[in-house]
């Protein structure tokens, strides 16, 4: 296999004669799916996976910042490797929409799964993270 492909639909379009038509019908079919993102309700184009990734660990990095490497809930030291970032409003639809600094907490693990395990201690500290945020 070409070590130049990085997917397997990669080497079926590198090599149409080894496999049968209908894969390789499917391969572009494939191809032409990745490439092509979604719009949005809005008409905007939908932002990949990849961005999402390189906007989450963006607003890591501020919101640990912000912090001052220590829990924003019971003030332990907490380092970046042990601490969670953890969404005030969840749900992954929602989350992509509010992925921003007043939304977010810096916490360590203890914390992070009270605030699971309990939503109305999650309600009152999301209002105070955002009020002290402003």
């Amino acid at each position: 296999m070409n070590r130049d492909a990085k997917t397997l639909s990669d080497w079926v379009l590198e090599h149409p004669g080894l496999v049968p038509e209908s894969i390789v019908d499917a391969a572009e079919r494939l191809h032409q799916k990745r490439r092509s993102r979604k719009k949005v309700a809005s008409g905007r184009m939908k932002p990949s996976r990849a961005d999402y990734k390189a906007q989450t660990a963006a607003l890591r990095e501020k919101v640990i910042a912000l912090a001052r490497i220590s829990c924003e809930r019971c003030q332990r030291s907490t380092l970046p490797a042990m601490g969670h970032m953890h969404h005030l409003q969840g749900g992954s639809g929602r989350r992509r929409q509010e992925q921003n600094i007043t939304n977010v907490a810096w916490l360590c693990g203890d914390c992070h799964r009270t605030l699971h395990e309990y939503p109305e201690v999650n309600r009152m500290f999301a209002a105070w993270i955002r009020a002290k945020r402003g």
